[in-house]
């Protein structure tokens, strides 16, 4: 998930390599959104896979996406809490 990457590279030391194609492939979300800048390699497609060129290099995460990863660390840190439904507070059908 593309979200999990961004809080991994807020706490890097950039600028990072990126060599897995599918964390190439998060990186290329993540640019598309502003929410980090990087040098994505050229992709192409062979046998139905994508594959990339090189490695991608992510130069720095955005305000954007600083922003973005706070707001979701927030909300995974709320439903870690003991007795916290993932269901946004409701469990089963409501009740009368």
């Amino acid at each position: 998930m593309p979200m999990q990457l961004l809080q991994r590279l807020c706490c890097a030391r950039l600028p990072m390599n990126i060599d897995a194609d599918d964390d190439i492939e998060k990186c290329a979300v993540l640019f598309t959104a502003k929410l980090i800048e990087a040098d994505i390699p050229l992709a192409s497609n062979q046998r139905g896979a994508r594959t990339y060129s090189g490695h991608a290099t992510v130069m720095r995460v955005t305000a954007s996406g600083k922003a973005a990863s706070a707001i979701r660390t927030a909300h995974v840190r709320e439903y870690d809490e003991p007795g916290s439904p993932p269901s946004g507070g409701r469990i089963g059908p409501q009740q009368s």
